[in-house]
């Protein structure tokens, strides 16, 4: 009797470590994590573009024209007490002029301004034995090319009590005007102001090719102003001015200082004889 309860016993105590253990704990961890990210890309694009024309057509004859315009302002000082200066084209200035106009004006100190116009046209002398058929039988080549270059460097400018530099174009003048027309004004300093035309006309041509260029640098320049009323300036286009007008026209106005201002054009172009 006394064994059967002793391996009673001895089972009870194997089953209570069997059973499952419920409790409730805690955990508190520090973790350092060091992640080191490397990323290398390379992009390489390529792009080759070839361009072939032929022409089919015997050319005996051409007209070509080329404007090219250079200007350099270049170590140059301008230090001025008191100096208003102002640009005036008004009333009926230009008004219903035909052609080719050309109007530069500078009251300040070490501008360039130019214009530049090259025409070349191809007239045909006779007319034809027989009637062309459209598109047919081209003979002329029209080429046309502008370029424009302008440096602007190392140059110092000192302005005390000025109370206004102005530019202006008023009234009726260019109203009207036909042709080509180029104007600049410059109430400043060391401006570049250009206006370059290259324009190649042909009869019943096969080729036209065009191409006009611009390059400008402004660099290492110094502008100081000061004084008790500073420098008041402006650039006016008012009224009536260029109403009316038809044709090419450029226009620049500068009453700052070194600035680089161009227009450019290059225009070829072939007609019919008939």
């Amino acid at each position: 009797m006394q064994r059967r309860l002793i391996s009673l016993g001895v089972v009870g105590l194997v089953l209570a470590f069997s059973v499952p253990a419920m409790a409730e704990v805690d955990v508190y961890a520090e973790i350092d994590k060091t992640k080191t990210v490397t990323v290398i890309e390379n992009v390489t694009i390529t792009k080759d573009i070839t361009v072939n024309a032929t022409v089919e057509h015997d050319l005996d004859k051409a007209t070509e024209a080329e404007a090219v315009v250079n200007q350099e302002n270049l170590l140059n000082e301008a230090c001025e007490n008191c100096a208003e200066k102002r640009d005036l084209i008004n009333g009926n200035a230009f008004r219903e002029d035909a052609g080719i106009i050309n109007a530069n004006q500078s009251v300040g100190n070490m501008n360039n301004q130019g214009n530049v116009v090259s025409l070349s046209v191809d007239v045909e002398e006779e007319p034809p034995a027989e009637e062309p058929i459209p598109g047919d039988g081209g003979s002329a080549l029209t080429h046309s090319q502008a370029a424009v270059e302008q440096d602007n460097g190392l140059n110092n400018v000192c302005l005390e009590n000025i109370l206004f530099r102005e530019d202006e174009i008023s009234g009726a003048a260019f109203a009207g005007a036909d042709g080509i027309m180029n104007a600049n004004q410059a109430a400043g300093n060391m401006n570049n102001q250009a206006n370059a035309e290259s324009i190649a006309g042909g009869v019943d041509g096969a080729v036209s090719l065009s191409e006009a260029d611009l390059g400008q640098v402004n660099i290492q320049n110094t502008v100081t102003e000061g004084g008790v009323f500073g420098v008041f300036k402006s650039d006016l286009i008012t009224d009536a001015a260029f109403a009316g007008m038809s044709g090419i026209c450029g226009v620049n106005q500068a009453a700052g200082n070194m600035n680089n201002q161009a227009n450019t054009l290059s225009l070829a172009s072939d007609i019919a004889s008939f």
